[in-house]
């Protein structure tokens, strides 16, 4: 996926997930609630109204915890590559808070922005530099950036449509690669096929949980899985818990209206 994207997240139990990649770099917002983050060795807690970056392609342990009224909320920013780069290995620390009023006022603008499918991408790009500059003097940065690996392609190659019908000999074939040379590559890189495939899917369906009203069933086709119930048992496995607890309160609700915004 390239360009921008803005997801307002809901969860409405504490629930930790360890070890979530995301493929693209993002800025985040807590707007109700609080996040608890760990990556290397290192956590760092962000509080209601506090502002965090979310590096790519990194494992990094999540706590959301709700709020008083039960809800945690946060609207997060994914970045282009190209954005995130020209912050990356400055010096600044990823798992940092901040509560600076100018850095808000400029997430707020940026999601504006997003939401207008008639601004042009030259002043997205702006806008988004904004915050990150804005973070930046608060010491706030992303680590540096290694060359992807075969897994981080494959990831954001399944990412770009984690419903299509995926095969070990069809990616290595879009990777340029023969599927021994992917088997080969992605052992030494501690993993597999199945694994990435699966890993992927999974944090596409909580992201669709906490964003969305699609009903579960919806959810488990857009991440490629016909049966319902397959795709809890593989959520389960990878996150300790069923689907419909992430968002309890949003199971009582009809509609399936995305609460995504601002693509492009």
């Amino acid at each position: 996926m390239t360009g921008y994207a803005a997801l307002t997240l809901h969860q409405y139990r504490r629930h930790q997930t360890r070890a979530l990649r995301s493929e693209r770099a993002a800025v985040f917002l807590v707007r109700e609630g609080s996040k608890q983050m760990g990556l290397q060795g290192r956590s760092a807690g962000f509080a209601t109204d506090r502002l965090g970056l979310i590096p790519p392609r990194l494992a990094v342990d999540i706590e959301n915890r709700p709020g008083p009224t039960g809800c945690y909320r946060a609207v997060a920013i994914a970045l282009p590559d190209d954005i995130a780069e020209g912050f990356a290995g400055t010096g600044g620390e990823p798992l940092q808070a901040t509560a600076s009023r100018r850095a808000a006022e400029a997430f707020e603008r940026a999601q504006i922005l997003l939401q207008d499918p008639l601004t042009p991408v030259a002043l997205k790009d702006h806008a988004a530099r904004e915050v990150l500059l804005w973070l930046s003097e608060e010491g706030i940065g992303f680590p540096p950036m290694p060359r992807p690996a075969v897994q981080d392609r494959l990831r954001q190659m399944i990412g770009d449509g984690p419903a299509d019908s995926w095969t070990a000999e069809g990616a290595a074939r879009d990777l340029g690669l023969s599927p021994a040379t992917l088997r080969r590559k992605l052992s030494v890189e501690d993993t597999s096929f199945t694994e990435v495939l699966t890993d992927v899917r999974m944090t596409y369906g909580l992201v669709l949980l906490q964003s969305t009203d699609f009903p579960i069933a919806r959810i488990a086709e857009e991440c490629g899985y016909a049966s319902p119930s397959r795709f809890a048992v593989r959520f389960r496995a990878r996150f300790g818990c069923a689907p419909a607890d992430i968002r309890t309160r949003a199971n009582e609700r009809s509609g399936t209206g995305f609460e995504r915004s601002g693509t492009a």
